[in-house]
């Protein structure tokens, strides 16, 4: 059997990926191992972000984004690397 061709890449603005846009999000969900990681996360985000906690099936913190804007990810995102540092029995990997 013979190897499959290499394609050359395509240049140009035909393959750049298109900007992520969160501007038209209306919740956002993350899910957490247990009620006191929930509480955590709920906390570290409630000054910025209105946020709840839905106990079934599991602990998800739902999070209700400013309705105009998506500079708010960042933020969020900043938030929840400091609530992953917080929790020691939570383990994230990360392959490149």
């Amino acid at each position: 059997m013979s190897p499959a061709p290499l394609l050359p890449l395509l240049e140009g603005p035909a393959n750049r990926p298109s900007a992520l846009s969160f501007e038209n999000v209306k919740t956002l969900e993350i899910v957490t191992p247990d009620g006191y990681s929930a509480a955590l996360l709920q906390d570290y985000v409630s000054p910025w972000f209105s946020a709840n906690i839905v106990g079934n099936p599991g602990w998800i913190v739902r999070f209700h984004p400013p309705p105009v804007g998506g500079d708010w990810v960042v933020e969020l995102l900043a938030l929840v690397e400091r609530w992953l540092k917080s929790v020691p029995h939570i383990h994230v990997n990360v392959h490149p």
